[in-house]
């Protein structure tokens, strides 16, 4: 049975609008972000909700859903980050991130996290 935990993404970037995609590469187990997947277009101070969904069954029974969020910012890469969720439905980061931002989770309890995307801070 596929498990879900819905993913709050939040750009924090002042000036730089976010547009964000799930990786062809480094996905596995996952009904939702599917490979290829545009996830929305996010202004400054704007945040999307989207529901990811482990899969069940299909060899994938205890192990976790990963994929990786590509973003772009004002149209140029900014990097990557890995996440996973497991069978309970919770979503954490699964390594560090690729790029020219910084960013953190907040667990907000009942499968919800909230990814808040920053600046690098110098």
């Amino acid at each position: 049975m596929p498990s879900q935990g819905n993913l709050t993404i939040v750009n924090a970037i002042p000036n730089t609008n976010l547009q964000i995609t799930c990786d062809n590469n480094n996905w596995n187990c996952c009904d939702a972000p599917q490979q290829g997947a545009d996830l929305g277009s996010l202004k400054p101070y704007t945040s999307l909700l989207y529901a990811c969904f482990r899969k069940g069954g299909h060899g994938c029974n205890g192990n976790q859903g990963v994929w990786t969020l590509d973003i772009l910012g004002n149209s140029l890469s900014l990097g990557a980050q890995p996440f996973q969720i497991d069978g309970d439905g919770n979503i954490d980061f699964n390594g560090s991130n690729t790029g020219a931002y910084t960013s953190y989770l907040v667990n907000a309890g009942s499968n919800n996290v909230i990814w808040v995307i920053l600046p690098v801070i110098s």
